[in-house]
């Protein structure tokens, strides 16, 4: 619910409080109530090396190579590369970690939110997918603050949501779809590594996550890493 033109911060302050919130509130309740959301979550942690723009992946326990991540470069700017941010290879053999996420609101959520939209409760539909959608990304932005503590950066967490939302924090998430990983189907392989099925994430042909509310990411520790345009 986006401030109008001519409101004031005072008028949008009131608007939200007297009319957002009570929505917001009553969806929280319904999706408890009714458990419309299951939300599950996988991680792990792959030995690496960065070669030009490619990250290659190896397996945890063989330490045999996976595969890789292609991934493009600035054209202008600062010219960064996600692949910067991790120590390069060497003599073939990874020198750094990689870690991986993958997260869900579950099948339950789709179901629902198509249930919705087919009986034409289309505001109801709105506000039930936006908020499914933005809790699947809460958690992502939680199991990313888990792989921050246990790789030892504790100390350098915010307490603050203002300083969550502005990445006051060290590392980035990438996901695929945006442009610094634009290539969706990369999420394919990196949802075979983390043996997403536990947690019934799929891709389909079309590149889709199965359920649509889910979301997968790649994961920098490195302290200058930021979110980049193409």
């Amino acid at each position: 619910m986006r401030r109008a033109k001519n409101q004031s911060k005072e008028e949008y302050t009131e608007f939200l409080s007297e009319k957002a919130v009570p929505i917001l509130e009553e969806w929280i309740d319904r999706i408890k109530s009714d458990q419309l959301l299951e939300p599950k979550a996988v991680y792990g942690y792959f030995p690496c090396g960065r070669d030009g723009n490619k990250i290659l992946v190896f397996d945890p326990k063989t330490n045999i190579l996976l595969g890789s991540f292609n991934l493009p470069r600035q054209k202008s700017g600062n010219q960064y590369c996600v692949s910067d941010f991790y120590r390069d290879i060497v003599r073939g053999q990874p020198t750094d970690i990689l870690p991986m996420q993958a997260v869900t609101m579950g099948s339950k959520a789709s179901l629902f939110a198509q249930e919705l939209f087919v009986s034409n409760s289309y505001s109801d539909y709105l506000y039930f997918h936006g908020l499914a959608v933005q809790l699947a990304e809460a958690l992502a932005e939680h199991v990313h603050s888990i792989i921050r503590i246990e790789c030892g950066f504790k100390n350098e967490e915010p307490t603050e949501l203002k300083d969550i939302l502005a990445q006051r924090y060290r590392g980035s998430r990438y996901s695929f779809g945006y442009p610094a990983c634009p290539n969706v189907s990369d999420s394919r392989q990196q949802l075979s590594w983390l043996n997403a099925s536990e947690i019934d994430l799929t891709m389909d042909e079309g590149d889709q996550l199965h359920p649509e509310q889910s979301t997968t990411a790649l994961i920098s520790l490195h302290s200058q890493s930021r979110y980049f345009s193409a």
